[in-house]
């Protein structure tokens, strides 16, 4: 007894990944097994039909079109690229002159910004954000940036002595400094009058050696500083100093 058999014959899917290649630390290779009807296992557990790979190995994909199972594989070498580390959280002074050396590592070549140096290390002079792209022999990169605040503490000066005689030299007694706000100078004469206020002037007012309008006498005399200082982290710090001074005719 014989018995007819129908027999359909399934056209195995196509599946084919790329060429085994090498890859730079980070880069990301998209792998796409696509084929019409398929499901899919990859290694890592994914059932999609394309993966993204970043890491060193082999990669295999089944693909069933529900008649035939097809596999093929990809490998992924990660070609190790060294990290760079720049200093991190740096300030410097620029009114102190104070500089900072960043440094990048060992590469082929490198780019900083801004200012496009291509040396290993950069000297910072000027507080900003700084980054560089190192470039290695195997063609790849690596790249990091930092930010170097300023931080220059408070400086005031006050001078021991003025000439008021209008000769167009030291002829007001006034304070000078950085970092300093809401500056209130207040001067005393030695019989603890006050005879001059710069509230209303702030620290590039002075006093030109007047009281009530007339010349104040030679001698000395003695002042009350008041000043916002003005700290690294953009707070404010009230300070306050006193000392002496000679008005000299």
């Amino acid at each position: 007894t014989t018995y007819p058999v129908t027999v359909s014959v399934v056209a195995p899917p196509v599946v084919s990944l790329p060429n085994d290649t090498a890859g730079c630390d980070g880069e990301c290779i998209d792998l796409d097994a696509t084929c019409t009807g398929c499901t899919y296992i990859w290694p890592t557990g994914e059932t999609t039909a394309q993966i993204s790979v970043s890491d060193s190995g082999w990669y295999s994909v089944s693909a069933n079109n529900g008649g035939c199972v097809v596999r093929d594989s990809f490998l992924l070498s990660v070609l190790e690229t060294p990290e760079i580390v720049l200093e991190q959280n740096a300030a410097i002074c620029p009114d102190n002159d104070e500089k900072i050396i960043l440094d990048a590592g060992p590469g082929d070549s490198w780019l900083w910004t801004p200012g496009s140096a291509v040396t290993q290390t950069l000297t910072v002079s000027l507080p900003g954000n700084y980054s560089v792209v190192v470039t290695h022999g195997n063609g790849c990169t690596k790249s990091d940036s930092t930010t170097i605040a300023e931080n220059c503490p408070e400086v005031l000066f006050i001078p021991g002595a003025f000439t008021p005689n209008n000769d167009g030299k030291n002829d007001l007694f006034f304070a000078d400094g950085t970092n300093v706000k809401n500056f209130k100078i207040t001067v005393f004469n030695q019989w603890g009058q006050q005879v001059f206020d710069s509230a209303l002037l702030g620290i590039a007012g002075g006093w030109n050696g007047k009281y009530n309008d007339a010349k104040a006498p030679e001698g000395l005399y003695t002042y009350v500083v008041n000043y916002d200082a003005l700290k690294p982290n953009g707070k404010t710090k009230p300070e306050t100093r006193t000392g002496s001074f000679v008005l000299i005719r």
